[in-house]
């Protein structure tokens, strides 16, 4: 009879655990598994927690009749509708918040442009007006809507800094553009879940 392997004999009580390194891993295994089978919620309740803390939570609906726009913007932010200034132009609105310390405004063109042309040119308008750094662009996805992300920081005559967030869509034969300019000081990196929400709410029929 041909001898066996021997038999290695783990004395389990003599193991010490790390507990605290234990608990981490249960931890975010338990998160991984709300996030896997509750995306959406998880999801949600981030932009819920973005929008309170840009104190942009509480939104009001502001609608057009001719062309018929609809979208949504803070409640305390005050909104101006300005007459056409093109012809091409069918839609412009101007909005400030309560602490005056974002603007920006919404135009709607009746046109078919290329939008990178149409990008190019806006940006050489900021550039011969203003000192602008850190200029970027990209395409981002919302509600499967491809929309262009214009980022930059610019300076006015008093050397005073903004943030600049310009989005740029194309939707029923029109184009969009929606923009915000916030002091950099006010600026905070959870605000763009609340300007993409505004977008979210935009419509044209």
């Amino acid at each position: 009879m041909k001898e066996g392997r021997p038999v290695m004999k783990i004395d389990f009580g003599k193991i010490k655990f790390n507990r605290k390194q234990l608990g981490i891993t249960l931890v975010l295994l338990g998160l991984m598994a709300v996030m896997i089978s509750g995306g959406e919620i998880f999801k949600d309740k981030l932009k819920e927690v973005a929008l309170i803390e840009a104190d942009m939570n509480i939104m009001k609906e502001v609608s057009n009749d001719q062309p018929r726009v609809t979208f949504s913007i803070p409640e305390d932010w005050t909104i101006n509708t300005k007459p056409y200034t093109s012809n091409n132009l069918i839609y412009y609105s101007e909005y400030i918040s309560k602490e005056s310390t974002l603007n920006g405004y919404i135009k709607v063109f009746a046109s078919e442009e290329n939008l990178g042309e149409l990008i190019k040119s806006d940006k050489k308008v900021i550039k011969d007006s203003y000192r602008m750094e850190d200029y970027k662009t990209e395409v981002i996805k919302i509600d499967d809507k491809s929309v262009h992300l214009i980022s930059y920081i610019f300076y006015n005559e008093k050397q005073e800094g903004f943030v600049a967030k310009e989005y740029y869509l194309k939707d029923m034969g029109n184009i969009a553009k929606m923009c915000f300019y916030i002091s950099k000081d006010s600026y905070k990196d959870n605000m763009l879940i609340a300007f993409q929400t505004i977008l979210e709410s935009f419509k044209i029929e």
